[in-house]
């Protein structure tokens, strides 16, 4: 069965962050789609804090996670706008992504 990803974009006026909101399956294959709009989130100009919200995507494995957020952490050079992920399991906590020194 083929999983779908929904993602809807909120930039707020100020653009200090951008919220990528987060329905549907996350699996292994689709994380890359959802990689690709992390990195159009963090090209925004003004440096906004993305905030990738997967509180209403349930996970079909830890692994699709973890890969995306090591293709995150993989492309992060300290002047890209920084992410932070926000799951069902951890909704208070989040997991930013490492700054490079």
């Amino acid at each position: 069965m083929h999983q779908r990803l929904s993602v809807i974009v909120q930039v707020d006026l100020e653009q200090t962050y951008c919220r990528l909101q987060v329905t549907g399956c996350l699996t292994e294959i689709n994380q890359r789609g959802l990689h690709s709009l992390i990195r159009r989130a963090r090209a925004l100009p003004t440096g906004a804090q993305v905030i990738v919200d997967l509180s209403l995507a349930p996970l079909s494995s830890p692994l699709a996670l973890d890969l995306l957020r090591r293709a995150v952490d993989d492309e992060s050079d300290g002047r890209m706008s920084p992410v932070r992920f926000v799951t069902a399991e951890r909704t208070a906590s989040s997991f930013p992504v490492a700054s490079a020194s």
